[in-house]
């Protein structure tokens, strides 16, 4: 189970391609409750909705995405496909044709809207020509910025509901150094979109270590929830970006854990565990029918017997090593810890090894205080190891 988030819109993208939409509308859920403002999850469950054909909220949520980044060029086609299910077809068409613009290469996208136009009665063409809005972001891209600022301030003049434009300017100037501009130009973003992340990402980045610091902390915050990973501050600065490169990642929890694959199991269920322990002579009899034998028990026995496998006093490091991993699978958590720690204090020169199989320990089983506290342990050893190293070359 990859538990990063964006393992988890792959997992979500990969089970709406399959069409298991009701396991993708769960898995959405569960991001957001670690997650309660990621954009891109919020995306993936607009689409959802829309192949279970819950178009109204479907909308919403792609509205809602719209009003954190306006380019957002799926969220854009996804109304176009609502309204065009309503039968709107003049509404989404206008729809398509500005998710073209953002993306021009997108051949599905180009195909749709060719469609929709002939379905309009319009005149058919094979070549959909470039408008003005288009050509802008085809200058924006080739870096000319002032042709594509002249362009965006005539059409932000004339279509000032477009914020989609309004953010192609401000990131244009941002791109030309118009750093004055920028301020005026994502204000007026931020006064209808409070929460669009390339107007935040550009305003608290002009405003950082200015007296307007702190409120470009906090808008730095405000993107960070909405895209925990920092993907967008990323690509729109660079290796100058205020948010450094992050790995978001979701709590484990009791079902992301693999089943065992231990050798006495036969088919993976309870009853095929204790037939094949008790065939191999490891399970004291019953003696009593209200005391019959368990698939615990059948544990707690293939546990003790691993115990004893190894000596008391850990005199093979790797072996001791391999005991506390069989432990461990074998659901002794304690136990494990126990010989992790007494691994550190005989074998010194293993620490680091303690240390990466407790960090994994943590990630899968998060908040044990015998975990955490060995850890805590660990990680001073290696404090002190490295401070000693230090002051042995001075």
């Amino acid at each position: 189970m990859d538990l990063t988030l964006e393992g988890q819109h792959n997992q979500i993208s990969r089970l709406l391609h399959k069409g298991e939409l009701m396991a993708a509308a769960e898995r959405c859920k569960r991001v957001l409750r670690t997650f309660p403002r990621d954009v891109t999850t919020y995306y993936l469950l607009g689409r959802v909705l829309l192949e279970l054909g819950q178009h109204r909220p479907a909308a919403d949520l792609f509205r809602r995405v719209l009003s954190v980044d306006p380019e957002h060029v799926m969220a854009i086609a996804g109304l176009g496909a609502i309204y065009e299910g309503r039968g709107l077809i003049s509404e989404a068409l206008w729809q398509m044709e500005r998710a073209l613009e953002l993306s021009p290469a997108n051949r599905e996208i180009r195909s749709e809207v060719l469609r929709l136009r002939e379905e309009r009665d319009l005149a058919p063409a094979q070549r959909i020509k470039t408008n003005r809005a288009g050509l802008a972001r085809v200058y924006l891209r080739g870096g000319l910025y002032a042709k594509a600022i002249g362009e965006l301030r005539e059409l932000v003049a004339d279509e000032p509901h477009r914020h989609d434009l309004r953010v192609s300017l401000a990131r244009a100037l941002w791109l030309d150094g118009r750093f004055v501009e920028v301020e005026a130009a994502c204000q007026a973003v931020l006064g209808q979109l409070p929460n669009c992340i390339q107007a935040n990402l550009l305003l608290g980045r002009v405003w950082l270590n200015s007296p307007r610091d702190a409120q470009a902390r906090e808008m730095l915050q405000l993107v960070q929830a909405l895209d925990p990973d920092n993907r967008a501050s990323l690509a729109l600065f660079g290796p100058k970006s205020p948010l450094p490169p992050r790995t978001a990642r979701l709590p484990f929890e009791s079902g992301d854990a693999p089943p065992l694959e231990l050798p006495y199991l036969a088919d993976g269920t309870e009853e095929s565990v204790e037939d094949e322990v008790i065939e191999q002579g490891l399970l004291p009899q019953s003696t009593s029918e209200a005391e019959p034998v368990t698939g615990q028990v059948a544990r707690d026995v293939v546990s003790a017997r691993v115990q004893d496998h190894w000596p008391e006093d850990l005199s093979d490091e790797d072996d001791a090593l391999a005991r506390a991993r069989h432990l461990w699978m074998l659901g002794d958590l304690e136990q494990s810890v126990r010989v992790l720690r007494r691994i550190m204090e005989r074998f010194p020169r293993q620490v680091q090894r303690v240390y990466d199989e407790l960090t994994l320990m943590n990630r899968l089983h998060a908040g044990r205080v015998e975990i955490v506290e060995a850890l805590w342990y660990t990680r001073r050893l290696l404090y002190d190891r490295a401070k000693e190293h230090t002051a042995g070359k001075e």
